[in-house]
């Protein structure tokens, strides 16, 4: 969940699948969008081990949010309809990325950070 590489994933949910109306595709971006959002948030609240301890448990359940949203864009037919590129905020989600990126980055800086998201490794939606 927690791996840079995410980012493309991320945004290439939009465009690999989804729901037969455009509302449905553009329900998973937000949605992916805000689970961003959301992971980012709770990073930034992280200052030291204790913290680190804390952010688990919501982590965790942010990544089976991840994997939900995941299971949803894969489920929506391909390609998506012509207009919902128009229609996302790719920029915003951009820059969403790039903040949680930030943050990861600035995490595993901290003591105890490169080994707190060992435990994440590996699970990526």
């Amino acid at each position: 969940m927690l791996r840079v590489r995410i980012g493309p994933i991320l945004v290439g949910l939009v465009f690999l699948g989804g729901c037969s109306r455009t509302e449905d595709y553009l329900e998973v971006f937000r949605d992916q969008h805000k689970a961003v959002q959301e992971v980012t948030a709770i990073l930034a609240r992280i200052r030291n081990q204790e913290d680190m301890a804390a952010a688990r448990d919501e982590l965790d359940d942010r990544y089976v949010r991840f994997e939900q949203i995941a299971r949803r864009a894969n489920a929506l037919p391909k390609p998506p309809p012509d207009d919902v590129a128009s229609r996302v905020d790719q920029a915003g989600m951009e820059r969403s990325i790039a903040d949680m990126r930030r943050e990861i980055d600035r995490v595993k800086a901290l003591p105890g950070g490169e080994e707190f998201f060992r435990q994440f490794e590996g699970r990526a939606p």
